[in-house]
């Protein structure tokens, strides 16, 4: 697959860090989006700007959205944690509070296969770098996470 240039345009302007964009722009920017693989190129560089809870919302709702985009979202959250959290039933700050929604509105909408984008390939180990078993020695909630979210999913590799 190849974007087209305005998508091109749309990607990069989405993954610049840029102030003078507002929430409400990068929004309509997001909703603009044509494809599988431009939704999954704007997450793969996106700036701190983008983990507004409101454009990952939008991001992982997205008609476009595939399965692999929805759980490299999800991993970049570190889903660890906040199952660590509740494991050791501390309370969440608003911040957490804010995380676990997008969290659980992804596990939610993979359970129910609500990810119709074409396929995009998620393999959990290349995204920790190393295995699952190593990364639970120093983040053993990671291993409260649901298997269904641990698994890889196959599809078109983008790098």
């Amino acid at each position: 697959m190849s974007l087209t240039p305005l998508q091109i345009v749309r990607v990069a302007a989405l993954r610049h860090h840029d102030n003078a964009v507002t929430s409400d722009e990068r929004l309509r920017l997001i909703a603009d989006v044509e494809s599988a693989e431009e939704l999954h190129r704007i997450v793969l560089g996106a700036p701190p700007s983008m983990a507004e809870f409101s454009l990952l919302a939008a991001i992982i709702k997205h008609g476009k959205c595939a399965q692999g985009t929805a759980h490299f979202v999800y991993w970049a959250l570190r889903p660890g944690c906040y199952y660590w959290i509740l494991k050791k039933r501390k309370p969440f700050t608003k911040h957490s509070e804010d995380v676990w929604s997008v969290l659980m509105m992804i596990e939610q909408r993979v359970r129910t296969n609500r990810y119709t984008g074409e396929p995009i390939e998620f393999l959990l180990s290349a995204f920790l770098g190393h295995s699952l078993e190593e990364e639970a020695r120093s983040n053993p909630g990671i291993l409260s996470v649901p298997d269904f979210m641990r698994a890889d999913v196959a599809g078109l590799r983008i790098e």
